[in-house]
């Protein structure tokens, strides 16, 4: 008798990338995610979430985050033409699950922290 073989289950690709997200500590990605919330936002107004952090660290994080499908480029044409930053489909369900998640990730760094000062067993 043939052996039955199952089909691995596929990985939910937007479940994965927000835990990925969440769980990094690099925030620069999820906070340039969260930010094109609303509207596409150009590189000059995405600056500020650098902080004291150079500009090539948001040149990189743009580039991640295009390669993971979550933002897209456009050239907006008003007075010259400008690149602007804009969340894909598949970056407004990723944003919309790290909103879902954000809580237990916060509740679980919580209980870290007090299992890391022996407040808790």
């Amino acid at each position: 008798m043939p052996k039955l073989r199952f089909p691995d289950p596929m990985p939910d690709e937007d479940l994965r990338l927000a835990h990925r997200l969440l769980g990094t500590r690099n925030t620069l990605d999820r906070d340039v995610l969260l930010s094109l919330v609303g509207r596409p936002r150009s590189f000059s107004e995405l600056r500020p979430l650098l902080g004291s952090r150079r500009d090539h660290n948001l040149t990189m994080s743009l580039h991640r985050l295009r390669r993971d499908g979550l933002t897209r480029q456009r050239v907006a044409y008003g007075r010259g033409a400008a690149t602007e930053h804009e969340l894909s489909t598949q970056g407004v369900r990723v944003v919309a699950l790290v909103y879902q998640m954000r809580p237990v990730a916060e509740a679980a760094a919580m209980l870290r922290r007090a299992q890391s000062y022996g407040n808790v067993a």
